[in-house]
């Protein structure tokens, strides 16, 4: 095999890799109402918030955001210990539209977009993200800041 072949062959594998797991991170098929309702009954016995996170595939700072969450472990235990949380498809705005309207979910704002719910399931706040961004990604301290901020709302 010609190293052309193989180099086109591994960006291609790494291209199919990336939408795989780009794929997976607001997946359309996703019965977010139904993941709404399981959040609200798991926050009732444990107390804690509920965080939604409205986004969409297509969005490169959606999934920014999710791996951010996913990858800094002092974020991503603090969301653990003290929020459950429901990742909300949006689509082109075309998607899960009930919700967006039940929560007040400011198209303007754009995505990714976070609302918090109390342990009841109540509205709390909504919050664009982009005043959690730092350069080209996220701040820890303004993350945790707003996290923290609302963990003990009820």
């Amino acid at each position: 095999m010609t190293k052309s072949i193989r180099t086109v062959l591994s960006i291609l594998v790494v291209f199919l890799f990336s939408v795989i797991v780009i794929a997976d991170q607001y997946k359309d098929h996703t019965d977010a109402a139904g993941e709404i309702n399981s959040a609200i009954n798991l926050a009732k016995a444990d107390g804690k918030n509920i965080m939604l996170m409205f986004g969409a595939d297509w969005c490169p700072w959606c999934r920014l955001i999710a791996k951010y969450i996913n990858e800094n472990e002092t974020v991503k235990a603090y969301i653990s210990e003290n929020y459950h949380i429901v990742k909300v498809d949006v689509g082109k705005f075309d998607k899960n539209l009930e919700i967006i309207e039940k929560y007040n979910v400011k198209r303007d704002a754009g995505v990714p977009s976070l609302v918090v719910l109390n342990s009841r399931g109540e509205f709390l706040v909504f919050q664009e993200t982009g005043s959690l961004e730092e350069g080209k990604g996220y701040s820890e301290e303004k993350v945790l800041r707003f996290l923290k901020k609302y963990r003990f709302v009820k």
